[in-house]
């Protein structure tokens, strides 16, 4: 899989590059501080280690879908599709806006300019919005067929909105102009679902700023 560069930065590029949960060997330094990644590793040719990751719902979903698309690549079934994650990515002046929001409740934002926001524990207003997200994604990923090519090269700046459905058999993608998502049925409550959920993380992180704002006022 190819390392992509949506970003200046290349720590940023990494996190980016994570959001897809299509190239193991990307985790490799994370497994020296995690069980569950370091028996991904371990287990990474073992249909049984993979199957009992990919199927356990207590299990960070980005590490389930690792170990989804390791059965792929080894050949294994999966069963039926059910979708664990979306990636929304919107070209802007300075670059992109990068959203992916999880089935855990967990959620990453890139903004253009390159700051990240990233939110894995429970936040339970905040997971609410990821589930909205994900049932209106749901429908529209149920239109697309699976893609099977390389990872493309991040959308180009001033281009197409591109959305990245992560489904336990492979991703869907789909790709038009926001002008034209937003007149369609299927494709606009996903934007909008999407702008209520970057509001929250936006929300989110000037509340954790504020906090160590605070923090450093008492010191």
């Amino acid at each position: 899989m190819a390392f992509q560069r949506a970003y200046l930065d290349e720590g940023t590029n990494l996190i980016y590059n994570l959001l897809f949960c299509d190239d193991l060997s990307l985790f490799a330094d994370s497994a020296k501080h995690s069980p569950t990644l370091k028996r991904l590793f371990d287990g990474a040719q073992d249909e049984a280690a993979l199957r009992a990751i990919a199927e356990d719902a207590k299990i960070a979903t980005r590490y389930r879908l690792l170990a989804f698309h390791q059965l792929r690549v080894l050949g294994k079934p999966v069963g039926d599709p059910v979708l664990l994650g979306v990636i929304v990515e919107a070209p802007m002046d300075q670059g992109r806006d990068t959203l992916a929001a999880y089935a855990d409740g967990s959620a990453r934002y890139i903004n253009q300019t390159g700051k990240m926001t990233l939110v894995d524990a429970p936040v339970p207003l905040f997971a609410e919005k990821v589930r909205d997200l994900l049932a209106e994604s749901a429908k529209m990923a149920g239109h697309l067929k699976p893609y099977r090519a390389e990872r493309l090269e991040p959308p180009r700046q001033g281009g197409a909105t591109r959305i990245t459905f992560l489904l336990t058999d492979g991703p869907r993608v789909g790709e038009r102009p926001m002008n034209e998502i937003m007149t369609d049925s299927i494709g606009e409550p996903v934007i909008r679902a999407a702008a209520v959920l970057l509001d929250a993380v936006v929300e989110l992180t000037l509340g954790v700023r504020e906090g160590e704002a605070a923090a450093l006022r008492k010191t």
